[in-house]
């Protein structure tokens, strides 16, 4: 990706970012209470961060079963096929569970399975049931890895509602200290 490319990026991801933040702004209740400013900062900081337009309230359908079966994700970029192509209804969900999962002890779960690493990864089982439906996605029936394959008839794509849980990668910044989102998405629990 060239300078250009990325800087075009990270303007489009501070429009997408404002946009979300009015709509969860720091002194109104969100899901898990009210955003705080750090937590903020974290989910949108690093220079990866693609939560909220890969996976923001403002992907469509269409956006999802594309990536479903090509591997296409919203935000233009290729990447493997996923088991389930989902997004939160709402970017303010998105920026709920991120905060729930640093505050109630997801992130540390990861952290403590995965000891000494920089990179972690968030799984379902360090979440659990976030006690509301948080995004849909959309799965593929008798899928495989080949995109090319996938695109013309592995069988259609299922729609599935009610996510109560999330995934989501995150990095620690070594100079700071703090624990950075890459991504984070909804998934079954």
């Amino acid at each position: 990706m060239s300078e250009r490319e990325r800087l075009i990026l990270q303007v489009n991801d501070i429009c997408v970012a404002a946009a979300a933040l009015e709509l969860v702004s720091a002194s109104e209740s969100s899901l898990f209470g009210p955003v705080k400013p750090a937590n903020w900062d974290a989910l949108t900081s690093h220079q990866d961060a693609h939560a909220l337009r890969v996976h923001g309230g403002l992907v469509k359908d269409g956006q999802l079963t594309l990536r479903a079966r090509t591997g296409i994700k919203p935000n233009g970029a290729h990447g493997p096929i996923p088991k389930l192509s989902s997004a939160f209804y709402s970017d303010g969900l998105l920026i709920s569970t991120d905060q729930a999962i640093r505050e109630y002890g997801g992130l540390a779960r990861a952290i403590a399975r995965q000891p000494g690493q920089t990179v972690v990864r968030v799984e379902v089982q360090d979440v659990g049931d976030l006690g509301e439906s948080v995004g849909f996605g959309y799965v593929r029936i008798a899928s495989t890895g080949n995109k090319t394959a996938n695109e013309v008839g592995m069988g259609p794509l299922q729609r599935i509602d009610n996510l109560r849980s999330a995934q989501g990668i995150y990095e620690l910044d070594t100079v700071t200290g703090v624990w950075q989102t890459i991504t984070i998405y909804p998934a079954p629990h």
